[in-house]
């Protein structure tokens, strides 16, 4: 007796079933490995900051004060771009070859200075950020602005919540149209030479640099301004921001450019926030990092920006 073996396949059925336990499979390891990935970006965006806020202490080191968190343009007028505080700490972040090519006397987008944006950009930019700021992005493809775009800006100050010490008028109000005002009881803000000595706060309830992914520039790119240095009619801060606005404003509710909508907010109150989910990475005058959730209460964010408030802050 001979005896035959059939080999019995898989029916329609049972295939389908495997395919369908295999796409499950997959919808579960799919969240968990884009969180792990996040997780990743999340902690190199941290050290970044970190070295920035080291590279902003050595820079204090050297010249007892912060770098100013902007410079103004050569001359009058919004082309007119000045530097940010990004590209005075260069030699502290290592990258001394870049520092030494650059023309301070020129503006950041002139020649020879437009051709070292890229070369430092990634140090300045969260690898979180997906390349669209998510609600106006205003930027013209190919330009400077997008081919070296910074996530990180300096905190300007705010207004002290009322009955602190602080005064209520700590801020210049030349500004008009877009622009705006910008405060100067922070660590970086137009033409500052902030010193350790000035925060009275203390260093570690103090927020010197902080994460922004809204009406983002180049890192390179600073201030301009209108009328003259000492007596400007308007004075636009890329490198640096008011807190103005809670952290990670709501898409589609702060408006810069009036061609998406009617503006309601202006150019130095773009707010803090980041592509990381629930908040945004800060780091602070002692050289700390943290990641600030965007339910934090708003007057404790605006007291944390401001260095001589006087407030009592447990965070």
């Amino acid at each position: 007796m001979i005896l035959v073996s059939r080999r019995r396949g898989f029916t329609l059925v049972e295939l389908l079933v495997v395919i369908a336990i295999i796409g499950v499979l997959i919808a579960l390891l799919l969240p968990a490995v884009q969180a792990a990935r996040e997780a990743a970006r999340r902690v190199s965006c941290t050290n970044k900051l970190k070295q920035i806020a080291l590279a902003l202490q050595n820079y204090h080191g050297s010249h007892e004060h912060f770098p100013p968190g902007g410079l103004f343009g050569q001359g009058t007028g919004g082309a007119n771009c000045g530097f940010g505080f990004q590209a005075a700490i260069l030699a502290n972040m290592e990258m001394k070859p870049i520092y030494d090519s650059l023309d301070f006397a020129k503006n950041f987008n002139s020649s020879p200075n437009i051709e070292q944006a890229q070369k430092a950009a990634d140090a300045y930019r969260c690898p979180s950020f997906s390349g669209d700021d998510g609600e106006t992005w205003t930027i013209t493809p190919g330009s400077i602005d997008e081919m070296s775009i910074g996530t990180y800006s300096g905190v300007s100050g705010a207004d002290p919540p009322a009955g602190t010490t602080g005064s209520p008028y700590d801020y210049l109000y030349p500004s008009s149209g877009h622009c705006g005002p910008y405060y100067f009881n922070g660590m970086l803000y137009p033409r500052s030479a902030v010193s350790i000595r000035d925060v009275t706060d203390g260093t570690a309830h103090t927020l010197l640099v902080g994460e922004r992914a809204f009406e983002l520039r180049s890192w390179m790119r600073g201030d301009y301004y209108d009328g003259t240095p000492t007596r400007p009619s308007v004075v636009c801060s890329a490198s640096a921001k008011n807190v103005t606005r809670p952290i990670n404003g709501k898409p589609g509710r702060w408006i810069y450019d009036p061609k998406f909508g009617t503006r309601n907010i202006l150019f130095n109150d773009c707010y803090f926030g980041s592509e990381h989910p629930g908040g945004a990475n800060f780091a602070r005058v002692d050289g700390s990092v943290s990641f600030l959730e965007e339910t934090i209460d708003f007057a404790l964010l605006k007291a944390l920006a401001t260095r001589d408030g006087g407030e009592v802050i447990d965070q």
